[in-house]
């Protein structure tokens, strides 16, 4: 069976959730016997692909360029019309979209596209009225034969919102992309929670961390460190000087190796969303050995399982009672043998497997 995957997450992303997932996924399946996998990533700026182990490279077609040369307008076109060729001789039996870009496939090709979320249609008055990725979502669902969800929850969300006309769909979780990764040693003189990504939009309810530990900051000394997201903004910093914890929250950012060192270091990971599709960072944080503090919205209590706190995305009080109660060595180790078990769960390989699975089924 011939797999093809196309360039679309390659093009928009340096690093990122979905180009990550699409690497994983692609880099495992192309181990599966019996499966010939190729990727066209085109003219791409992604980090991932170029970094890829000569055993994952070796199927990628592509060629990367520097980040700040990598416009979408121009290199999606192109990136299109080089694909339509390329399909055309691979002669895939599969092509597996990696984001809403629809290329031309030749016919009998059967069409698979992933579904991350349904963010901009729960939360649409964050994007405006002419927020392109609902048309986007619905035209590649029109073209897909089958969809790959990455959790039951977005399959719901997927079915509210879009009609899939008996289309065939697939719940697939995502694997750790950390479970390989050797931890580099953090030099930290201070205990701290972790957070992990962006801060920037409203669904992932970052203001709630700062106040939470606004609230107890007196009867704890932990600091919050952010680990991505880039530098704190001018409005950022005028809300930390509000909450009272100047000194108390830090920035940082860096390889894997490195957040993995801050996840086998805190005393918590803190996952406060709104609204997720999966959510990779407990997952992450589970698989090294460092308890998760999550919010109930969904799909986290499907993801965390029993291996978690929770508390509501809104509920300042919980969530500082939380983080008090990490200082309980005993719950905090059962939260983490918890968390050990649960990780187990998540698998690329697994995930690989589960598609190569789906694939057939259309065929």
């Amino acid at each position: 069976m011939r797999i093809l995957y196309d360039y679309s997450a390659f093009v928009m992303q340096s690093r990122g959730g979905v180009s990550r997932v699409l690497y994983e996924l692609m880099g495992h399946v192309s181990g599966v016997p019996g499966i010939e996998c190729k990727v066209f990533a085109g003219f791409h700026r992604n980090q991932y692909l170029r970094d890829a182990p000569k055993h994952i490279k070796r199927h990628v077609i592509g060629w990367h360029l520097p980040e700040w040369m990598v416009k979408q307008r121009i290199f999606m076109p192109v990136n299109r019309w080089l694909f339509k060729y390329y399909a055309r001789m691979f002669n895939p039996d599969v092509c597996h979209y990696t984001y809403f870009d629809t290329p031309h496939v030749p016919s009998g090709c059967k069409v698979v596209v992933t579904m991350h979320d349904m963010i901009h249609e729960l939360f649409a008055d964050m994007f405006g009225t002419n927020e392109p990725h609902p048309v986007w979502k619905k035209n590649a669902v029109g073209r897909a034969d089958g969809v790959i969800c990455v959790s039951e929850n977005t399959k719901k969300d997927l079915e509210r919102f879009i009609d899939l006309g008996g289309k065939k769909v697939s719940v697939i979780h995502h694997g750790n992309s950390l479970a390989t990764v050797a931890p580099k040693k953090i030099d930290c003189s201070y205990s701290y929670l972790l957070y992990v990504g962006t801060r920037a939009v409203e669904y992932k309810n970052f203001d709630l961390v700062l106040r939470a530990l606004a609230r107890c900051m007196d009867r704890t000394a932990l600091h919050l460190v952010c680990f991505g997201g880039g530098a704190f903004s001018a409005a950022e910093r005028k809300r930390i000087d509000e909450v009272g914890l100047v000194g108390r929250v830090h920035q940082m950012g860096g390889s894997d190796a490195v957040l993995a060192g801050y996840y086998a270091g805190a005393q918590a990971l803190i996952y406060p969303s709104k609204y997720e599709g999966f959510g990779l960072p407990p997952i992450e944080a589970m698989g090294l050995g460092c308890p998760v503090l999550s919010s109930t919205a969904p799909p986290m209590p499907e993801i965390v399982g029993d291996a978690g706190w929770y508390f509501e995305p809104d509920d300042v009080e919980k969530t500082c009672e939380q983080i008090l109660a990490l200082a309980n060595e005993e719950l905090r180790t059962d939260l983490i043998v918890k968390g050990s078990r649960r990780e187990k769960m998540f698998t690329w390989a697994q995930a690989a497997e589960e598609a190569v699975a789906f694939y057939r089924e259309l065929l």
